[in-house]
């Protein structure tokens, strides 16, 4: 992300607790396989592999690709599908 001009080196995840969960109104859930029950008005589940531990350029790719989720999602939600 660095070389796009985004320092996140210093960001971690952070706990969902069900006061959160209950606040917003999605989840994007990257990983499914180690999160627990979700309780949102809407839960996305991406199913994306960890780039920690994969080479520079597999992880590139899905940095790629994630880009592109965020508009994928916006359009859908106002009943548009790519």
């Amino acid at each position: 992300m660095l070389e796009d001009g985004m320092d996140i080196g210093d960001k971690r995840s952070q706990l969902l607790t069900r006061e959160l969960q209950e606040a917003v109104d999605m989840v994007v859930v990257c990983s499914g396989s180690s999160c627990p029950f979700v309780k949102a008005k809407h839960v996305e589940e991406w199913n994306l592999p960890d780039p920690t531990e994969m080479p520079l350029e597999e992880a590139t790719k899905i940095k790629k690709n994630l880009k592109s989720f965020p508009l994928h999602l916006r359009l859908e939600r106002r009943g548009f599908h790519m």
